[in-house]
């Protein structure tokens, strides 16, 4: 008489053995090594302005009255860093003041706009080292939306220590719908690495 092994238990055996063969496997294939002492460090972009306070005021003003400033920027991070020139301005009085921004060179230790020095270089076609002439209303409100500086050509990319002078020149237009109107506005630097 034959003997006739159930299939069931002829695949329970098979799969018990298979079970072994790949735990074996498995654990020949293990190993762990390690780099220890890795250091991390971010650089840093910083922007820092010459003075505080108010850098132009104009009060009661009259058609063609203007008011200049200067103020000094330098880069103190340790990171090249991309500059960019925006924004913003409130009440009715900024659709009817001119805005010209130039850009240039100034001893550090100067007030004012003394030792004021514009770039040689006509960045958008509006004379020696103006980056921005127009409307204060239309100047860039936001970083993305920012001058890049300078303007003209590839941005230039500001070393640490590296400092640049911009003159603040407002100037109060003739419309008579200017009258009794008021102002304000905040220019600003922005750094990118």
């Amino acid at each position: 008489m034959r003997r006739i092994v159930p299939a069931c238990a002829v695949l329970l055996a098979a799969g018990a053995l298979g079970s072994l063969a790949g735990h074996g496997t498995h654990a020949a294939l293990r190993g762990t090594s390690g780099a220890p002492g890795n250091v991390l460090s971010a650089g840093t972009v910083t922007l820092e302005r010459s003075g505080a306070g108010v850098v132009v005021a104009l009060t009661g003003g009259r058609a063609g009255d203007g008011a200049t400033g200067c103020v000094r920027v330098t880069s103190g991070g340790s990171l090249p860093t991309a500059v960019r020139l925006f924004g913003t301005s409130t009440g009715g009085l900024a659709a009817h003041v001119t805005l010209t921004v130039t850009r240039g060179t100034q001893p550090a230790a100067a007030s004012g706009c003394t030792g004021f020095v514009a770039d040689a270089e006509n960045h958008i076609g509006a004379g020696a080292g103006v980056v921005y002439s127009g409307p204060l209303a239309a100047y860039p409100a936001s970083a993305a939306a920012g001058l890049v500086d300078p303007h003209s050509g590839a941005p230039e990319v500001w070393t640490a220590g590296e400092a640049h002078a911009y003159r603040i020149a407002i100037t109060l237009g003739s419309a008579t719908s200017a009258q009794g109107l008021s102002g304000s506005a905040t220019l600003r630097w922005r750094g990118y690495s």
